[in-house]
């Protein structure tokens, strides 16, 4: 009898784990199914329609926040999902593979982007809201745009003590276009700071290449619209460029390609020196 008793009673201990454990399952799959679940769309990145929000498609301004969540947030793995529901507001989901961060409605009238849970107003179209954050030295003349600074491992100190005051380097955000094998090296190689003379300034990065006849050309966009100082790393000295920046300030545009001189090793701006300043430290 007591050992009847004690297989009935090992056999309702299994019985109730299995069913724990069925019901822990079921539980976690709704919670799945919640975060993957989306509003009913009528307008989304996917759609034979694709409408624009101040100057951008929807799959671009996703590309705008998964930037930003990258560069402000340092959350890396981030999926941003824009979308248009039945009231014609723009809608945006910003989510990890496990779980949903944060909800958006924009305003049409002012771009601003309202986080629905905390109501907390981000702008994510040139990021001009964060420009004054990191303050510089650099002395721009009235008709320069931008500055751009080549620093090296040895003089990077130098630099920093002459454009920065200090903790404001470390907040510049990185843009790392090494390949893996320089990535794993010390130093940073070549390291170009990027420094727009304000928040009107928009400036894009793209790789680039010259045909037979010298004429430059775009190809992939690497960094799209930012209005802040950054910094690219690179594997080698470009003496035939590979990247180019494109600027716009006030209805000005202009694209110059990141190469340097052939007879002395500095930047080479040729035709662009009214325009970009070079900080570099020689």
């Amino acid at each position: 009898m007591k050992k009847m008793l004690g297989v009935i009673i090992v056999l309702l201990v299994i019985i109730i784990v299995i069913l724990s454990v069925l019901f822990y399952t079921y539980v976690k799959n709704n919670e799945k199914d919640k975060i993957v679940e989306k509003p009913e769309i009528i307008y989304g990145p996917d759609s034979e329609y694709n409408p624009r929000f101040w100057g951008y498609n929807l799959e671009e301004i996703n590309q705008l926040i998964e930037q930003y969540y990258g560069n402000y947030r340092g959350i890396y793995n981030i999926n941003a999902y824009c979308y248009y529901g039945q009231d014609d507001i723009l809608r945006a989901t910003v989510a990890t593979e496990k779980e949903i961060v944060d909800e958006y409605t924009f305003d049409e009238e002012t771009g601003d982007a309202v986080n629905v849970a905390t109501g907390e107003i981000v702008y994510f179209f040139g990021t001009e809201t964060y420009i004054q954050s990191i303050k510089t030295k650099v002395d721009f003349l009235d008709n320069e745009c931008i500055a751009i600074g080549y620093v090296t491992d040895l003089n990077e100190e130098k630099f920093i003590d002459k454009y920065f005051n200090d903790g404001d380097y470390g907040q510049i955000p990185y843009y790392d276009f090494r390949s893996p094998v320089y990535q794993n090296t010390s130093g940073y190689g070549n390291k170009f700071v990027i420094i727009p003379k304000n928040g009107d300034v928009e400036i894009t990065v793209y790789d680039c290449y010259l045909d037979e006849d010298g004429n430059l050309y775009t190809d992939n966009t690497l960094i799209q619209s930012i209005a802040e100082p950054f910094i690219l790393l690179d594997d080698y000295i470009e003496y035939v460029p590979k990247m180019c920046i494109k600027f716009q300030y006030n209805g000005f545009e202009e694209m110059f390609p990141i190469t340097f001189s052939g007879e002395d090793g500095t930047l080479d701006l040729s035709g662009y020196e009214m325009e970009v300043k070079d900080i570099s430290l020689y």
